[in-house]
């Protein structure tokens, strides 16, 4: 179950005869709750969970385990256009991004002969909370090209782009000792905290594009990219 607010206010500026400015800032907001049956831990209302000789299983060898995330991102670009002399059309212009990002995984009891709570349950401060992590991540890029128009159907671009992202965060509460103990079977977790940053100061962008006779074209296109890291919850048994 996920729900996502996003909006937005662009603005369109004629700064001069050749040049125009184009702005997009933006704002989302998520919320998620999702997940599932989780047979690594236990149920401990009902004792701990024992093979009988018959091969019948006392107590109950599981839980839900569920998610409840939540995002906020912020961010604008901001883009320049210049018509420059002999058909060079220049664009210019950077993006900023902050991403707040939270993780809470909670778990709730099965029944002996009953299923979980339905999803209408799972509110904030419901079930018990095995761990909470956070992250923080900026984002920054700035880009620089130049579209040649050779001849009339004939372009040649080329520019490119600098990025950097910077998270930090980590587990900022982890439960594992309290929640074994009370008999919930929560394996042993490392939470860890830190930084991580990727960037590339020069990333490079050639595109051709000739488009002749009314249906044909030829168009080839290089470009160097970059991925920055990913975060997500992890937990194994």
């Amino acid at each position: 179950m996920q729900r996502t607010y996003l909006s937005s206010i662009t603005a369109h500026f004629d700064l001069f005869k050749n040049v125009t400015s184009d702005t997009v800032a933006y704002g989302n907001v998520n919320s998620a709750i999702y997940g599932g049956t989780n047979n690594f831990v236990t149920s401990p209302s009902y004792g701990t969970p024992t093979l009988q000789a018959d091969g019948s299983v006392t107590g109950v060898p599981m839980a839900l385990e569920m998610a409840h995330a939540s995002m906020r991102r912020l961010g604008f670009t901001q883009k320049f256009g210049i018509e420059a002399p002999h058909h060079n059309h220049i664009e210019t212009g950077i993006w900023y991004e902050n991403n707040s990002w939270s993780y809470a995984d909670r778990l709730y009891e099965d029944g002996l002969n009953s299923a979980h709570k339905n999803n209408s349950d799972f509110t904030a401060g419901t079930g018990n909370t095995w761990f909470v992590d956070q992250f923080n991540t900026n984002t920054f890029q700035f880009f620089l090209q130049d579209r040649w128009t050779i001849i009339p159907g004939m372009t040649l671009l080329a520019g490119f782009k600098s990025l950097t992202q910077t998270t930090h965060g980590g587990t900022k509460s982890d439960f594992t000792d309290q929640l074994a103990s009370e008999g919930w079977g929560a394996y042993n977790r490392h939470p860890v905290n830190g930084t991580m940053t990727a960037s590339g100061a020069f990333l490079p962008h050639f595109n051709f594009d000739y488009r002749f006779l009314g249906h044909h074209e030829i168009y080839w296109d290089i470009a160097e990219n970059m991925r920055a890291y990913d975060y997500t919850k992890g937990c194994s048994p």
